[in-house]
């Protein structure tokens, strides 16, 4: 069943798991938010929303970086490798991290730079 918290969390990255880290709450309860068995509060959807909101503003912040440089030129970009080095940046986890560069990607790719 597709869920509003099922569709939040897919759009930020997010494993249960980690979903249920980020919002403060147990696995078994995100499982059932997003099976629909227990319907979700509002605040759960809210931060989740909050967080996606956070993705696409850092998303499209480091796209205008890399437009505002000189062309043409090759887009290197990574994705951090453990948890440490993603919280050390700012993400709640390692999901989140894949989502925003999947977003900077897609943004770059559209607009015909060239990414490696």
């Amino acid at each position: 069943m597709t869920t509003p918290l099922s569709l939040l969390c897919q759009l930020c990255g997010l494993s249960h798991r980690e979903a249920a880290e980020y919002l403060g709450v147990s696995h078994d309860t995100v499982k059932a938010w997003s099976s629909g068995r227990n319907p979700t509060p509002k605040r759960a959807l809210n931060q989740l929303a909050d967080l996606s909101g956070k993705i696409d503003a850092s998303a499209n912040d480091t796209f205008n970086f890399l437009k505002e440089r000189d062309w043409p030129f090759n887009v290197a970009l990574a994705l951090e490798g453990t948890e440490d080095a993603v919280t050390a940046i700012g993400w709640p986890c390692i999901g989140v991290h894949r989502a925003t560069v999947a977003r900077i990607y897609a943004l770059c790719i559209r607009d015909g730079m060239t990414v490696i």
